[in-house]
């Protein structure tokens, strides 16, 4: 299991070359200088430390179903770019959302030229109909319970039923004690179960006494 940090990137591989660059880096002032730390740490993959399906569950602000409508980017007030993905149709499992749409506020974009991102994101597309497991929404990085594990998207078999899928695509097959069961190599979505079950799965943890649940 990854080890937990208090900073969300790891500069240290950085050290020689913003050393070097350091004449360069002066004219750099505030937000400007800002944004180039944050292309300068996208190149880095978060450290992510794994997450069971009760973790999952508990530590998530937020837990909802909606629709991806609209993929845009804005910066902060710092002037940090950042990724908005905007999602509509909700079913909330878990917490309360400010409004009928909600925002998923991700670091990273685009800016004069530069894209700064973080690698092996789970990727958003308009139309997908996606489940997160959301904590941290405007102050996380990725702000999705273990990045990737807290991200499936809900896509129909061949005849029409809805099931859960992996962020890389693989189905859910099951559920083994507290953990998640993937097939070993790409499988039929037909293999994965049935997003009615996964749902009771969610409302199951949600009914778990307190003191049963692993601790924050």
């Amino acid at each position: 299991m990854a080890t937990k940090s208090r900073y969300p990137f790891l500069f240290w591989p950085f050290a020689n070359t913003l050393a070097s660059l350091a004449p360069v880096l002066r004219v750099f002032r505030g937000a400007s200088f800002a944004w180039f730390l944050v292309c300068a740490a996208a190149a880095q993959a978060l450290v992510v430390a794994e997450r069971d399906f009760s973790a999952l569950v508990a530590r998530a602000d937020l837990i909802l179903e909606g629709t991806v409508t609209r993929i845009e980017e804005a910066p902060d007030e710092r002037g940090i770019q950042r990724t908005l993905v905007r999602l509509s149709d909700l079913l909330v499992h878990k917490g309360v959302p400010d409004s009928s749409e909600f925002v998923l506020d991700i670091a990273g974009g685009t800016k004069g030229g530069f894209r700064a991102e973080i690698l092996d994101l789970p990727r958003f597309v308009v139309g997908d109909r996606v489940l997160l497991f959301v904590r941290g929404n405007g102050h996380a990085v990725f702000p999705v319970v273990g990045v990737h594990q807290g991200y499936f998207r809900v896509v129909p078999d061949d005849r029409g039923t809805p099931r859960v899928v992996r962020s890389d695509g693989l189905p859910v097959i099951g559920r083994s004690r507290r953990a998640l069961r993937f097939p070993r190599k790409t499988s039929d979505t037909a293999r994965g179960v049935p997003l009615d079950q996964f749902r009771e799965w969610i409302r199951d943890e949600l009914q778990r006494p307190a003191e049963a649940k692993e601790p924050e």
